[in-house]
């Protein structure tokens, strides 16, 4: 059978692992003699970890990269293959159906934290804000993704600005829904920019339509970025500022120093902090 590429496109999203609704990767199957091979294209400004399972890995027949790493704006081709006997069973074969897909930011084996970067202040310089829930707060602070975010009590309406340099590979404003259990956990609205040191800060609970940047671009450290707000899994208005490293068990958070801020500050909620350059 001569290879032709099929019409059918499959995209994977984040929205229920990571909460957020764009397309990161595109799945293009390719009908090749007799079997489906799927390649997958990164559709972002950043490395991506992809990890593999056969949803029957028993019965299994083909073949896959167990894991892997995409490089931003890149594809990788042979992800997986799988027989057919004819083409139009590769229409009745979805990728999604055939798999469990762990999706995370980043490069596991390239990311390289500055532990000595002084991050800036999200907020806007000579503003002073009260942190409501620091390192490994008991409310939402206490598991790896989240243990060492800090949560700002900026209102609906107050201005985000980039804690540090880097691209935007995320940026969500669609919901108007929030609440104080996980149930709202996906609607947070927020920006995600990657480093260069392979890190990534995730600004979380933004207003809708309260994106200032394109996915893409490339920010500044002290740049307007976003509008605060209340959506997702939010007790009340406020930031939610985290740091993350890609791991092969997924997104884990990661202590982080601010300029002109002691770091006991930052265990503790009710403390002041202002931006003062």
């Amino acid at each position: 059978m001569k290879a032709s590429f099929l019409f059918l496109i499959i995209t994977i999203c984040l929205f229920v692992q990571l909460g957020f609704t764009q397309s990161t990767l595109t799945l293009l199957p390719r009908i090749e003699e007799d079997s489906m091979i799927v390649h997958i294209k990164n559709n972002v400004s950043c490395p991506m970890f992809v990890v593999l399972s056969p949803k029957e890995k028993d019965s299994w027949k083909g073949k896959y990269l167990p894991k892997f790493v995409i490089p931003a704006k890149d594809t990788l081709k042979n992800i997986f293959s799988y027989p057919i006997l004819k083409p139009e069973d590769s229409i009745r074969t979805r990728a999604v159906d055939l798999f469990n897909f762990k999706i995370t930011y980043g490069n596991p084996g390239g990311a390289k934290p500055d532990e000595n970067f002084q991050y800036t202040l999200p907020f806007q310089k000579g503003l002073t804000y009260k942190i409501i829930q620091g390192f490994n707060g008991k409310f939402s602070h206490n598991y790896d993704r989240s243990r060492h975010a800090i949560d700002f009590n900026m209102n609906i309406g107050d201005t985000i600005c980039a804690a540090r340099r880097g691209i935007v590979v995320t940026a969500k404003e669609d919901s108007n829904k929030g609440g104080k259990t996980r149930k709202y956990q996906s609607f947070s609205n927020k920006i995600v920019i990657y480093h260069e040191d392979g890190t990534f800060a995730h600004y979380a609970h933004l207003v809708q339509n309260g994106v200032l940047v394109e996915l893409g671009d490339t920010v500044e450290k002290g740049q307007a970025i976003g509008i605060s707000g209340n959506t997702g899994f939010s007790s009340g208005p406020h930031l939610h500022f985290v740091v993350r490293i890609p791991t092969e068990e997924g997104e884990k958070s990661i202590p982080i120093q601010f300029e002109n801020v002691k770091s006991k500050k930052l265990r503790r909620s009710g403390r002041m902090v202002t931006r003062k350059k």
